[in-house]
């Protein structure tokens, strides 16, 4: 037994589950789903990524108890259509869509960049759990959130880089958000982010 239980240890995590999602305008999109229970959380990459930018906090989150989704968004990684930043909104809305048919909830929205503004949009109009923006806000190209941000009201979560004026304004007028300002430029490989997250998808059980 002793043996059979260090050799289980010894393993490699069990793999991500490759999914296909359907945006909400029947755009076929490419995913990984990891984790085995838990709440779950689509993860949302930027303008110039894909779903990869998330590997690592993915499996940080899975490893805490959280279902994963990373979904590269159309025209981006293997996902179908051209690249169209600004309906980011009906990726997200369709992966969110994708966890509710896999009986996953209660569901988090977390992106970066464009992600995150399609994140706002997309939590202003469906219930999630809460939603988080990593970046400067609203993001270039994307869905604009601003409308979506005077209607939220689910947590949210900001994290800004300190040089971040503008979107720290901006997330000052949201109800029930908090900001954590971040010093690494690329706000995605901040060692905060995982426990931020983590405090905002705990808030909501409190």
């Amino acid at each position: 037994m002793v043996v059979l239980l260090a050799l289980a240890a010894s393993l490699p995590a069990s793999a991500d589950e490759r999914v296909d999602v359907t945006a909400m305008d029947g755009v076929q999109l490419i995913g990984e789903l990891g984790g085995t229970a838990g709440p779950g959380v689509v993860l949302v990459h930027g303008a110039r990524a894909d779903r990869r930018q998330w590997a690592a906090a993915a499996r940080s989150l899975v490893e805490r108890g959280y279902r994963t989704l990373r979904i590269d968004l159309r025209g981006h990684g293997e996902s179908g259509g051209g690249v169209d930043l600004a309906a980011a909104d009906r990726d997200v809305e369709g992966a969110y869509r994708y966890l509710l048919g896999r009986k996953i909830r209660p569901v988090f929205l977390v992106g970066e960049g464009v992600g995150g503004s399609a994140a706002l949009v997309v939590a202003s109009r469906v219930p999630v759990a809460g939603v988080a923006t990593l970046g400067r806000q609203p993001a270039s190209d994307g869905p604009d959130p601003r409308a979506a941000l005077a209607v939220l009201r689910v947590p949210t979560l900001f994290l800004v880089h300190e040089a971040d004026q503008d979107t720290k304004r901006l997330a000052d007028g949201v109800a029930a958000s908090r900001i954590v300002v971040v010093v690494e430029p690329d706000v995605t490989a901040s060692p905060r982010v995982v426990p931020a997250l983590v405090e905002l998808f705990n808030s909501t059980a409190r």
